[in-house]
């Protein structure tokens, strides 16, 4: 059994997000990196975006949180679900509402939390912060299953055709990041930890399961990992300059504390959630410091990347998967007001607004990519 580390102390990123920023960048760093520019050109997110589809979510007697997160479902629905209230909800491509999944709970057909939702042949497979377990659905709600994973998660656990991927992060003891539990119990463990008293990054996105591949993201890493047939292998690093977190940060006996010293005197960057699919890559990436503050985001199409921010808590939340080649996110209603001109100006379908209210369900909004 993993134990929990004495320290339950984590770190919390605060930030003001930056304005919207956008920069191409095609060059490769010399040990075949992907540089992420420092001198990012102020312009505006419309100005990588083609067109924006916006697929209205019916408005059930259930509204979903503020901590929302979206994945395709085996079809061509969405499933979204809400990690803060433990709402999980179904619907087809044109946003029409097919059911909930599952309850919040502690019953045998119940999960604790929905930190994560994997979708996989068909069924739906829900994993808890700290928890050992996945309870498994089929896509009409269902209940199927519950499926031990071997170890607890902090941040994600993942059904593979071997077995189970556990990311059991900084949060637990151990010399590694990643476990692989096979159906019969043999674990094979991955990613050392660079400094096992460093702090987790709780609610960071490691597994990104989409496009057919697994990719694993450790937190404060500038590294993507793709695990395929019981191994983990670099997949693609991407070069922050002054801002990575080096020796400076892992050497140190309290690597937590340099790294907010650090924070206070200069930048850091990491890479926080990453996608991919036939068309295009995307990455999100943390920064905080004196220079830039909040998530930026990169996207590659053949073989050329654009980086771009934008401000959070507005209309548009953060990209949250792709979808050929666009990226997907919500619309708050709420906030439509603030959404940037230009932006709706590419909004290939705008009468779907009209009867849209503050009051009404989110919008799913594809930001088709040039």
């Amino acid at each position: 059994m993993l134990k929990v580390m004495k320290s339950q102390r984590f770190f919390v990123l605060t930030a003001v997000l930056a304005a919207v920023l956008l920069a191409g960048c095609d060059d490769k760093a010399t040990d075949g990196a992907v540089p992420v520019p420092d001198n990012i050109r102020p312009e505006t997110l419309a100005q990588v975006v083609a067109s924006i589809e916006l697929v209205p979510l019916q408005t059930t007697d259930q509204l979903l949180g503020g901590s929302v997160n979206v994945t395709p479902d085996s079809g061509d629905g969405w499933i979204v679900y809400d990690t803060q209230n433990g709402i999980i909800h179904h619907y087809d491509a044109a946003g029409t509402f097919l059911g909930r999944i599952g309850l919040p709970g502690r019953g045998p057909q119940e999960f604790e939390r929905a930190n994560h939702v994997q979708v996989r042949d068909g069924l739906l497979y829900v994993f808890s912060q700290g928890s050992s377990e996945l309870v498994v659905y089929r896509e009409d709600g269902s209940f199927v299953r519950r499926e031990e994973t071997g170890a607890p998660g902090s941040n994600g656990a993942l059904a593979v055709d071997e077995g189970h991927l556990v990311y059991s992060g900084y949060a637990y003891e151990g010399d590694n990041l990643v476990r692989f539990v096979a159906a019969d119990g043999t674990q094979t463990e991955f990613i050392p930890k660079k400094n096992p008293k460093m702090l987790s990054f709780f609610g960071a996105q490691v597994f990104s399961d989409t496009g057919g591949k697994v990719f694993i993201i450790p937190e404060w890493d500038d590294t993507v990992y793709r695990y395929a047939g019981g191994q983990v292998e670099p997949a693609v690093r991407f070069d922050f300059g002054r801002a990575s977190l080096d020796d400076s940060i892992w050497s140190q006996a309290d690597p937590a504390n340099a790294l907010m010293n650090k924070i206070g005197s200069s930048d850091i960057a990491f890479v926080y959630s990453y996608w991919e699919s036939r068309q295009m890559r995307s990455v999100g990436v943390m920064c905080n410091g004196v220079h830039r503050n909040g998530p930026c985001y990169g996207v590659e199409r053949n073989g050329k990347w654009a980086w771009f921010s934008y401000e959070s808590g507005k209309a548009l939340r953060e990209p949250m998967c792709l979808e050929g080649d666009a990226l997907v996110c919500l619309v708050d209603p709420a906030a439509l007001d603030f959404l940037d001109p230009a932006l709706r100006e590419k909004i290939s379908n705008p009468q779907v607004l009209d009867g849209i209210t503050e009051d009404s369900n989110y919008l799913l909004a594809k930001l088709h990519i040039k």
